[in-house]
């Protein structure tokens, strides 16, 4: 039936970790835009509630 590839755990981890990398840096160019060129009211409310989200859920797991 549907055989499953098995992969190995550093690369799960590596996976993982350029996945989250990448999150970061999205994050990090959305503030830039949201303090530089971007002055709408919900986008500035979406960054702004993100921040403090992502930050503790990604350093405490």
């Amino acid at each position: 039936m549907g055989e499953r590839r098995k992969e190995s755990v550093v690369g799960v981890l590596v996976s993982r970790l350029i996945g989250i990398v990448v999150f970061l840096i999205l994050l990090g160019i959305l503030n830039a835009l949201a303090g530089a060129y971007i002055q709408s009211p919900t986008f500035l409310r979406v960054v702004v509630h993100s921040n403090p989200s992502i930050s503790s859920n990604v350093f405490t797991s």
